[in-house]
């Protein structure tokens, strides 16, 4: 009876889920063409860049940490045997060449209806440093897009109204899905994952204190429907609505910062699926089939783990083909992935709940910086 009226509500989550990626791709790319046409200076564009990718490292480097030490701590997979039901076939890692060609922008239309989000991100950029370069000629241009992204903000908060009933329809639908039976043989090792979620989350609060001056009750209170969003649908593209809106109406940054960082970071800045779960699915492995890794091999997960963040960036299934990426890369057997396979959902929403976190937390750090360097320029 409890699955027969999830069935009956089920349309109503998947309405709200559509609802927000409609808004993905003319939020970002007039948000960012808005943000690049406001700049005339190339040094602070250069240095709004620069900030991103720095602080998007950062951060990627503590979650390796942070992955590694918490799965050690815990010893993950010593007390776990390879009778798992589940099969993890891996796909082919596509090469470096394949995955920068395919974020080049080509049949831009094309890729849009394929929901290839970074060629329409590195598309808004050139479109708008063109638009800058172009000065008092293209102004009515660069007015354009900025009140198009006002509307598109609009249209978004009005969707965002349903996040309440949205969110309850997706919570009850994992619930129903996942009895604790089935969480028990790895509830060890969802434990870890939530804790080294937790202590990024620690991470990124620290930093904005030091850097940004940011009390965490106002960073927590302003950007929690955002983090609500994302745990419940285990998506940091779908959230990227929310996440803007947030951060821009409720934390008070830039549009033209958020812009650019936030879906930058919604695509490329994976602290948890590409750094975290990497990091613990390789010591899980090598504990499950006895292999001893010595510190040249925890130096190789943490610099495979930190490449990992970035480098699936625009793919379904990012954890995984993170986990895949790392675990090949240390020559260990991808059975280990397979082992967590069933309970991959449940992790994920703690996951995409610090992806997304991380990203807002660059967007203020960012915020912060770029605006103290113009202020000293100038």
């Amino acid at each position: 009876a409890s699955s027969q009226w999830l069935d009956y509500l089920a349309p109503i989550a998947s309405v709200y889920l559509k609802l927000l990626k409609l808004t993905i791709i003319p939020l970002t790319f007039s948000t960012i063409v808005a943000s690049f046409a406001q700049y005339e200076n190339f040094a602070l564009m250069k240095r709004l860049i620069l900030h991103t990718l720095g602080w998007f490292l950062l951060t990627a480097l503590f979650a390796s940490s942070i992955g590694i030490i918490i799965a050690s701590i815990f010893h993950l997979g010593a007390n776990l045997s390879l009778n798992s039901p589940h099969q993890y076939l891996a796909n082919s890692m596509p090469s470096v060449l394949n995955t920068f060609m395919d974020m080049v922008p080509t049949n831009i239309i094309g890729q849009i209806a394929e929901g290839k989000v970074i060629p329409v991100i590195l598309f808004a950029i050139f479109f708008g440093l063109a638009l800058s370069a172009t000065g008092a000629n293209a102004k009515l241009v660069g007015q354009f897009f900025s009140e198009f992204s006002q509307v598109m903000f609009k249209i978004t908060r009005v969707i965002i109204r349903l996040s309440p009933i949205g969110i309850f329809v997706l919570m009850a639908q994992v619930s129903n899905k996942y009895g604790l039976s089935s969480l028990l043989p790895l509830i060890e090792f969802i434990l870890a994952i939530y804790l080294a979620c937790i202590l990024q989350l620690f991470v990124y609060l620290v930093l904005l204190m030091l850097v940004a001056r940011l009390s965490p009750i106002k960073f927590i209170r302003g950007f929690f429907p955002a983090m609500a969003t994302a745990f419940s649908t285990s998506s940091s593209m779908g959230t990227l609505p929310v996440t803007m809106e947030c951060l821009i109406d409720n934390l008070k940054i830039r549009c033209n910062i958020v812009g650019f960082v936030a879906p930058l970071g919604a695509n490329m800045k994976m602290d948890a699926c590409g750094a975290i779960f990497p990091a613990m699915v390789s010591i899980l492995t090598a504990h499950l089939f006895h292999i001893d890794l010595g510190l040249q091999q925890y130096i190789l997960i943490f610099v495979l783990a930190t490449i990992a963040a970035f480098c699936t960036v625009g793919m379904p299934g990012t954890a995984l083909m993170s986990a895949t990426f790392v675990l090949v890369g240390l020559g260990l057997p991808l059975e280990g992935l397979a082992i967590v396979l069933g309970i991959d959902r449940i992790v994920d929403m703690m996951r995409t709940v610090t992806n997304v976190t991380g990203t807002a937390t660059c967007s203020i750090l960012v915020n912060k910086t770029v605006a103290d360097y113009q202020h000293v320029s100038q």
